[in-house]
């Protein structure tokens, strides 16, 4: 579990690190262009986790700060003719007010994280996600977006919680047991379907797990500090 949670706070902290080292907005914009690609393409691969972790990198308030960055990113338009297949770069449209559908695509994946009727949104996509999946497992307690812990795990402490062991001194509840049992399982089957995708970008592997774990003061700068 450990484990878990330094990957996904380094991977947030990763991202955000990413679009802030970039002193010209033009380099911001395509930096932060290039991770709403990858939150479009870990949507696909129904890679919650993961997906979550970029996500709240992006969510981060030194990120957000960026409005002149924002304004131009949500002009970027996906490929129209086929938008399953990746791009670089999108086009951007110019004297328009209207989000551009890269933007659009994201505020999608980004409502799945919504904790309407107790993340029900997440829920519903996990529960029809039939093939390769990697489930919500951790969020960092001090994300500003998504401040809770994992659905599964949340679930068994309140089913646990929620239900008596004992129904009397000798009849065991198993109701509760099954509660848990189920959210559980959700989980471990998940190991039934693997990824099939090849071998992965070392370089970029190495690019993200090896970045140093620099403090928050440093990489994230306050509102007068950054050059937005």
């Amino acid at each position: 579990m450990e484990r878990i949670v330094y990957y996904f706070n380094h991977t947030a902290k990763w991202v955000a690190l990413t679009i802030l080292s970039s002193l010209k907005q033009k380099d911001r914009v395509r930096d932060l262009e290039k991770m709403l690609r990858v939150v479009v393409e870990l949507r696909k691969l129904d890679n919650y986790d993961t997906l979550f972790a970029v996500i709240s990198g992006l969510e981060n308030q030194s990120v957000y700060r960026l409005a002149k960055t924002l304004e131009d990113v949500k002009k970027i338009d996906l490929d129209q003719a086929d938008e399953g297949r990746k791009r670089s770069q999108g086009s951007i449209r110019t004297g328009t007010t209207k989000a551009g559908t890269l933007w659009l695509k994201y505020q999608s994946c980004r409502a799945l994280m919504a904790r309407d009727k107790n993340f029900s949104p997440y829920r519903m996509a996990f529960k029809n996600s039939f093939s390769s999946r990697i489930p919500w497992m951790y969020t960092s307690p001090r994300a500003t977006f998504a401040d809770c812990r994992s659905r599964h795990k949340a679930d068994m402490l309140s089913a646990a919680a929620g239900n008596k062991t004992y129904l009397s001194p000798n009849v065991i509840k198993w109701s509760g047991f099954q509660l848990i049992g189920e959210s559980l399982l959700s989980v471990l089957q998940c190991r039934n379907y693997p990824y099939n995708l090849g071998e992965g970008d070392e370089k970029l592997k190495r690019a993200i797990l090896e970045t140093p774990d620099i403090s928050e003061q440093v990489c994230f700068p306050s509102k007068n500090e950054l050059l937005i």
